[in-house]
């Protein structure tokens, strides 16, 4: 994926690229889209060339999902436009990635051929609820999986015999997957969450948690009032969440969204003389040392202290950016590129525009942060689409906020506010 812009390494106040984003736009990212695409196809296995009836076809992280009938054909209708990936799953197969991108006509994916699985004899596992290392393994899933917020302690887990641990004591990692879906309640936000966990780690104590999967949202059927409630604690957690920010940044909308956003600036320590050098420096002098001339114990305590000098600094910048100083169109239709080079981005979220001063890194780690996330980025570019959806997870690391919810929290790509 090219791009046509470059960043400074040493201040992003520098504009990526301004965008040229219209009323209609903001529209979008505020209303449900008037324009929608279909996506079809058919599902065959790859070793006959029969059909594949009723397996699951779904756009991952979004409430679009259906069946193949009989005949292996599928239909999804109502698909807001944006990048996707389309996910076929039927017990005894692969499952089937693929990434689409939808715009405002029907998409014919054509033949889509599914390969069996190998028959594998698996270790028989006790799964038993009185077992204590799998109750033991099954309670720092949930924690790390759902999150320890409020809204982790309204989701239930219908189908825990679904989920495969390995624990290796010596490490203390736990890692889980899943065959088939793990079925999630969200009685808080009204959501039926159908997982596959393709890979989940814990280590560190809880301090590192890993996953990633396919995920189908299905709304629940709930009374008026339930239904209410559902779509009021949406907007709350939609509110300050990554989604509306990457939404807002992209329509140059972060001031009335409530977002504040600081540059925190990772640079060479520029008082730290070369690491050759300082080696060099240190082996003549102690060297001298020892032939007894006392003369040089001062230039070596000089370059001790310069070994001792931290090679990088860190920086929370006091002056706020605005979204086209981090945020960019990309060479690739309704795909956008965040990202500050070697710094990190530190947001801050109020939804009544009551600032502090002076943002503080301390605050991150405080168990009442409910407002400030850092963006650590593990490659140049972040990249993600028009609906606000991160498309490679680990290309960037989250301090702060945004880690609490969890699957708790998670809402389908394509929500609106008045979903």
């Amino acid at each position: 994926m090219g791009f046509k812009y470059t960043m400074p390494v040493e201040i992003c106040r520098h504009v990526i690229l301004r965008l040229s984003i219209g009323i209609g736009f903001i529209v979008l990212c505020q209303l449900p889209a008037a324009a929608q695409g279909t996506v079809s196809g058919k599902v065959i296995s790859q070793a006959d060339k029969k059909a594949v009836s009723h397996a699951s076809v779904f756009l991952s992280n979004a409430t679009i999902g259906t069946e193949t009938d009989d005949n292996g054909n599928f239909l999804l209708l109502n698909v807001r436009p944006g990048k996707y990936d389309i996910v076929v799953s039927i017990v005894g197969f692969q499952t089937y990635h693929q990434p689409i991108t939808i715009e405002n006509s029907p998409l014919d994916l054509g033949v889509i051929e599914v390969s069996p699985k190998p028959i594998v004899l698996k270790e028989v596992r006790i799964r038993s609820g009185n077992n204590a290392a799998w109750l033991r393994n099954f309670q720092w899933f949930k924690e790390g999986f759902l999150g320890a917020t409020t809204l982790a302690k309204t989701c239930k887990i219908i189908n825990p015999e679904v989920l495969n641990f390995n624990y290796k004591a010596l490490t203390d990692t736990l890692t889980a997957s899943t065959d088939d879906f793990l079925i999630i309640e969200n009685n808080a936000l009204g959501y039926r969450v159908k997982y596959l966990v393709e890979h989940f780690i814990r280590c560190d104590s809880g301090r590192k948690i890993n996953y990633e999967g396919a995920v189908l949202f299905e709304n629940m059927k709930g009374t008026s009032s339930q239904e209410k409630r559902w779509l009021k604690k949406r907007r709350e957690v939609y509110e300050g969440s990554a989604m509306h920010f990457l939404r807002s940044a992209i329509a140059d909308r972060l001031d009335d969204e409530g977002f504040r956003v600081f540059q925190y600036a990772i640079y060479a320590n520029p008082a730290r003389k070369p690491d050759s050098l300082i080696k060099a420096k240190i082996i003549r002098f102690t060297k001298r040392i020892r032939s007894k001339n006392s003369i040089y114990r001062d230039s070596l305590s000089f370059w001790k202290n310069q070994l001792a000098l931290p090679k990088i600094l860190y920086s929370l910048m006091n002056f706020p950016l605005n979204g086209g100083e981090f945020t960019g169109r990309t060479e690739q239709r309704g795909i956008y590129a965040l990202g500050c080079e070697n710094d990190g981005l530190y947001i801050i979220y109020n939804k009544d525009h009551h600032f502090s001063k002076n943002a503080g890194m301390d605050f991150l780690t405080n168990p009442d942060n409910n407002s400030d996330t850092l963006i650590s980025f593990n490659s140049s570019f972040v990249f993600f689409d028009g609906n606000g959806w991160v498309l490679d997870p680990a290309s960037l690391s989250l301090t702060g906020a945004w880690t609490r919810n969890r699957v708790a929290g998670m809402l389908p790509t394509d929500y609106t506010l008045y979903q």
